[in-house]
């Protein structure tokens, strides 16, 4: 014979302060970004690429105090020379509340960063207070990047919190993209837009090269002015002759708004049509007029760019009422966004 018996549900009791009693669950991170401020691969030896990652996720269970955070890398990276360094983001990230109205927070009291490789690759950052509940956090962590590209890299980011018994109490359960965007019905894989950020062969901007550059006329939100806003992105330049697709990703809320006719993206020469001439460029854009939907321009057809032209163009997009604060503030360029190799991952 068969009897069945529904068992009540276990509730875990604690004996320790801070915690109360609960059911043994792990909870889900919610919103996760991580967008590398250097792109690039490491060249190996004494030449590493290095830079601040910027993390962004929202939690879904308190942890009680004396936390942690984990961030689990996939290997080759490294967040070494011990201790790591963990830092804010600028100021405006964390003094307003953001788009989804609620504010993002800092982590609450650094204790300690450790660069970790057992059991897994990671960096193991110790707090004094505790993460709450469905709260939005924000911070930048230094990582060296891996000295190749592998695409299994873009499923192996995990982000953690943890309790003060080294407890998992969130989880990331999925990869962790690099920005938020609008445009769903573009032509763009599964690959560039829901798995982690990918190397790539050169770094457009470093501290000693200007190639890209974003202007916004001003920025009045839409909704109050009912005016788009002029944006210009000039140089643009690239670093080495690349027959590449071309990807802009424009901060959260920051939606592209503008008619072929409204994109000025052409030089000077004498059969240009004026309307379209962008002063400062020495070339027209190779891609031309580009796919656009949300806060997303495509160019998905591959065009030669050289590396001794000036490329820009001019535009209208709307500004949102609010910047974001749970997701990158910043214009994101990159050349060969669904390439699976450093031979045709060419810059970002």
């Amino acid at each position: 014979h068969q009897y069945y018996v529904t068992f009540p549900p276990v509730i875990f009791n604690t004996i320790m302060q801070n915690f109360s009693s609960n059911t043994a669950v792990l909870g889900k991170i919610l919103d996760p970004l991580i967008l590398p401020t250097n792109p690039m691969y490491s060249v190996g030896g004494l030449v590493m690429s290095q830079g601040f990652l910027h993390i962004f996720f929202r939690s879904e269970q308190g942890t009680g105090v004396q936390a942690s955070v984990h961030v689990e890398a996939p290997m080759g990276f490294s967040f070494s020379p011990n201790p790591c360094q963990v830092v804010d983001l600028e100021d405006s990230y964390y003094a307003t509340p953001g788009q989804m109205g609620s504010a993002t927070r800092r982590l609450p009291g650094l204790v300690s960063c450790e660069h970790r490789m057992y059991p897994y690759n990671h960096a193991a950052i110790k707090l004094t207070g505790a993460i709450l509940s469905n709260s939005f956090y924000a911070f930048g962590l230094w990582v060296s990047n891996a000295e190749v590209y592998e695409s299994s890299q873009r499923t192996a980011w995990r982000i953690f919190t943890v309790d003060m018994n080294d407890y998992r109490v969130d989880g990331t359960a999925m990869p962790i993209p690099m920005a938020a965007h609008t445009a769903r019905n573009l032509p763009m894989s599964v690959d560039s837009t829901q798995l982690s950020f990918g190397l790539y062969r050169a770094q457009l901007n470093t501290p000693t090269t200007l190639n890209v550059q974003v202007s916004l006329m001003n920025a009045m939100p839409y909704s109050m002015s009912m005016q788009r806003t002029t944006v210009t992105i000039l140089p643009l330049r690239v670093v080495e002759e690349i027959s590449s697709t071309l990807r802009v990703i424009s901060p959260f809320g920051y939606d592209w708004d503008f008619e072929d006719s409204e994109f000025r993206h052409l030089a000077l020469f004498p059969n240009a049509t004026q309307s379209l001439v962008l002063l400062g460029t020495n070339a027209n854009l190779p891609g031309g007029y580009p796919l656009r939907q949300g806060n997303v321009l495509l160019w998905n057809q591959e065009s030669v760019y050289l590396p001794n032209e000036t490329y820009g163009f001019q535009t209208f997009v709307r500004v949102p009422d609010r910047g974001p604060t749970s997701s990158p503030n910043a214009f994101i360029f990159e050349f060969g966004h669904e390439g699976t190799s450093l031979a045709t991952r060419h810059a970002a």
